[in-house]
């Protein structure tokens, strides 16, 4: 609440629509950001935009104090916990997060019901645990949360948040916007609402934030479904997409859960006609993501040893359908493949955007970042503005993002052929040069935001992992067209190519956050849901450290070159004369 210039409460309430009585529900979760520690903050408060670093340092820069000030930061650009340490890093003392007009809702378009953007009450729910420290519990990092597994005490657990924050509709926002003086906002920052924005830092604006939070235990489970692959029932195919939701979640996860259950049917419907999977093909749904990747993250740890030793490939499902633009993040080696597969089925199947990399945000985090398993995050975009509240409802769906559930089947189809694919393939289809291309570019990217680096050892690491990668290419192709090779080689061989992925993982993990252990991804401090590439070298970059640089960049030279041993063991075992021992 505003206790100056004026008394003024916070509504927190989403008023709904007639026109869809799911959006009336007054049992619906209220609006909360999970794991804000419990606190009672009065504060000065001081507008700071999208609350990233380099708009904490233009405030700074202007003279206006952010120690001891509630910050008002707008949705958007990077993940909400990372607005929240980085307010915690420049000393605030509380954060909260508004949705601005601007970018989700009316100044994009109609609002709901009339249009698919944000309707003035409506306010994005969400967790600030720092993702990007490491996710799941907090209390077991590294370890299962299984009934009766020790738990950190609450101030050893360093992924939760240090100060207070709240989530806001633009109409709870507005009144603290209109109220605050001072400077006028720099260009960029100014929002959508009808009036000048400005910084505050005055003093004149105060306000009072009180958090009382239930930290009691709660169980979650996670539901899975197996289909044993026939020829190498010890490899698997893993599709994930998580069952909890912030209010009723039609779009964010029932679209990902919609679309796995008929991909499963998919699957099952061809293995009836003739086809069934030669790899297993386990189907997961995750419980507690939301909330920070709690089961996936759970899951992972708890059965590390059998998911290193025989997964082939995750492909993940989160929002899978919010408009017609098919989008794919994942690893290098897994694009080649992918494209050819959506190649297949026409124009209406290509990629609409590039093919991205992977952060953390959703429930391949564990899989890939952690465990060094491919994986694979699809989906269909499109303009939205109900995100993580109590306006996603099956009426939203069927209103503005899929009326006939077209797209819906269309990706359904998607999934179930990238899953057939790898389970029926005998040779696993990865793009080893892929990965080397990856690290020159994203060395030479490193180069040029910090000049004073020569990555030359790097990028050369990269070249001859993308000339293995090609030989390798052409020994698989020769290979397949040749005679059918025994059961026993091709185990050897599909072993060799799933060692060679784990042979990127740090064995002591990245410095300073060792539950992550990929040397070519995590997520940004910074950005929390954007990917940080070639991690051990961006993060000390970002220290400016010269002894951290060259520790960073010993590290990932290390992983390069494992990776490029064990690659040279795919090449042997698949040019290898019969006779030779797999």
């Amino acid at each position: 609440e505003m206790v100056a210039p004026f008394a003024y409460a916070a509504e927190l309430r989403e008023a709904g629509t007639e026109r869809d009585s799911d959006t009336l529900n007054r049992d619906a979760l209220p609006p909360f950001l999970a794991y804000s520690p419990d606190g009672l903050i009065t504060a000065p408060l001081v507008y700071a935009n999208y609350g990233r670093r380099e708009d904490l340092e233009a405030l700074v820069a202007r003279g206006i104090g952010l120690r001891g000030a509630m910050l008002l930061v707008r949705y958007g650009q990077i993940f909400r916990g990372s607005k929240v340490r980085l307010a915690e890093e420049f000393g605030a003392v509380g954060v909260l997060i508004y949705s601005d007009p601007a970018d989700d809702g009316f100044a994009r378009g109609e609002v709901y019901p009339d249009g698919p953007f944000r309707p003035a009450t409506a306010v994005e729910r969400g967790s600030i645990l720092y993702l990007f420290e490491y996710p799941g519990d907090p209390g077991t990092p590294g370890r299962p949360s299984l009934a009766g597994a020790e738990q950190l005490t609450y101030d050893a657990m360093g992924s939760l948040p240090g100060i207070p924050a709240m989530c806001l509709s633009h109409a709870d926002a507005r009144p603290f916007l209109e109220s605050l003086a001072g400077p006028t906002v720099p260009k960029g920052w100014q929002g959508g609402l009808p009036f000048t924005y400005h910084l505050g830092g005055e003093g004149r604006v105060r306000v009072q934030l009180q958090i009382e939070s239930d930290y009691r235990l709660r169980r979650i489970r996670n539901v899975e479904g197996l289909w044993p692959g026939l020829q190498f029932p010890d490899e698997e195919i893993i599709i994930g997409n998580h069952r909890d939701a912030w209010v009723h979640g039609a779009v964010d996860p029932g679209t990902g859960t919609a679309v796995t259950l008929e991909a499963a049917r998919l699957i099952a419907e061809r293995a009836r006609a003739g086809e069934p999977p030669q790899r297993s093909v386990r189907v997961c749904f995750w419980d507690g993501e939301e909330f920070g990747l709690l089961g996936s993250t759970e899951y992972g740890e708890q059965f590390a040893e059998r998911l290193q030793r025989g997964t082939a490939l995750y492909l993940n499902l989160d929002v899978a359908v919010s408009g017609d633009e098919l989008r794919a993040a994942g690893v290098p080696v897994l694009e080649a493949p992918l494209r050819a597969i959506l190649a297949q089925g026409g124009p209406e199947f290509a990629l609409r955007s590039d093919y991205g990399d992977l952060g953390s945000g959703s429930d391949y985090t564990v899989f890939l970042d952690h465990l060094g398993i491919p994986s694979l995050d699809l989906g269909s975009s499109g303009p939205q503005g109900v995100y993580h509240s109590g306006y996603d409802t099956f009426g939203f769906v069927k209103r503005h993002i899929d009326p006939d559930f077209s797209r819906h089947a269309r990706m359904a189809g998607i999934v179930a052929e990238v899953a057939q694919t790898f389970s029926r393939v005998a040779l696993l289809p990865y793009d080893f040069a892929a990965t080397g291309q990856a690290v020159r570019r994203h060395a030479m990217a490193v180069e040029g935001a910090h000049p004073q680096l020569d990555l030359a050892e790097i990028k050369e690491l990269g070249s001859q992992i993308e000339t293995l990668g090609a030989k390798i290419a052409e020994a698989r192709l020769q290979a397949e067209s040749g005679a059918a090779l025994p059961l026993e080689r091709l185990l050897a061989i599909n072993h060799r190519q799933i060692a060679a992925e784990r042979a990127l993982l740090l064995p002591d993990g990245l410095p300073g956050r060792p539950w992550y252990r990929h040397a070519l991804w995590a997520p940004a401090r910074d950005l929390g849901y954007g990917a940080a590439p070639l991690p051990p070298l961006s993060d000390a970059a970002m220290s400016g450290d010269r002894a951290q640089i060259l520790e960073g960049a010993a590290l990932l030279a290390r992983a390069l070159r494992a990776h490029l041993a064990a690659l040279e063991s795919v090449r042997q075992s698949l040019v290898e004369s019969p006779s030779e021992p797999g």
